[in-house]
């Protein structure tokens, strides 16, 4: 929930900025985590580009919904024998 949660905001913020100075701040998932992990891989990698890249192409919204949603649905009890 807590994913779903953090993408509704990612999302809020970025309509916020855009409608007060009119231009979309794009957030991937790459630049999302380089703010909260030390190290600067996530601006200047010297090894594991391709993940760089698809960090850098996949936006931190869709990825905090996506995984929001499976953990959702992970938590979701399973039916019983007698239920089906």
């Amino acid at each position: 929930m807590i994913f779903l949660i953090f993408g509704f905001m990612i999302v809020t913020v970025q309509v916020i900025g855009f409608l007060r100075f009119g231009w979309w701040g794009p957030m991937s998932v790459s630049s999302g985590l380089g703010h909260i992990l030390p190290g600067e891989w996530f601006q200047q990698p010297r090894s594991w580009f391709g993940l760089h890249r698809i960090l850098n192409a996949v936006p931190a919204s869709i990825c905090a919904f996506v995984i929001g949603g499976l953990f959702l649905a992970a938590s979701r009890p399973l039916p019983n024998k007698g239920d089906i």
